[in-house]
């Protein structure tokens, strides 16, 4: 484990969103999932949680699913509203098992007729510290 999720780590991974939304708006490609992931996080913070469930709004907004890969050790030691946060978002043992899930599931966008065929991965800065 190497960091926190806490305002800088959070503010981190809402920047990595926002820019991979921004290269939908200018159609270079298309996402059907951002993964953020948090499997060397050795902890979270309130504001860190809370830039979670923001780039959750974000994302869903623009019809593009937000979820957690490697996750589960946050969820079993947080406190009651933490863990209600974190089981709200779609969530993946592992890059493997999210990328296996996501890239085989159909676009539901275009009917199903294609695999969503982008993935973005946003993770904390090793560095932020509280």
């Amino acid at each position: 484990m190497w960091g926190f999720l806490d305002t800088t780590a959070g503010a981190r991974i809402l920047r990595q969103v926002d820019a991979r939304l921004a290269l939908l708006d200018d159609a270079r490609v298309r996402a059907g999932h951002i993964l953020a992931d948090l499997a060397g996080v050795a902890a979270a913070t309130s504001p860190g949680l809370s830039a979670l469930r923001h780039a959750t709004y974000a994302t869903a907004r623009r019809g593009v699913g937000f979820h957690l890969v490697g996750a589960g050790h946050l969820a079993a030691r947080a406190g009651v509203r933490a863990h209600a946060v974190l089981e709200r978002i779609g969530q993946f043992p592992d890059l493997s098992a999210a990328l296996d899930t996501l890239v085989t599931a159909p676009d539901h966008r275009d009917g199903g007729r294609s695999p969503r065929p982008c993935r973005g991965v946003a993770s904390p800065s090793p560095r932020s510290r509280g």
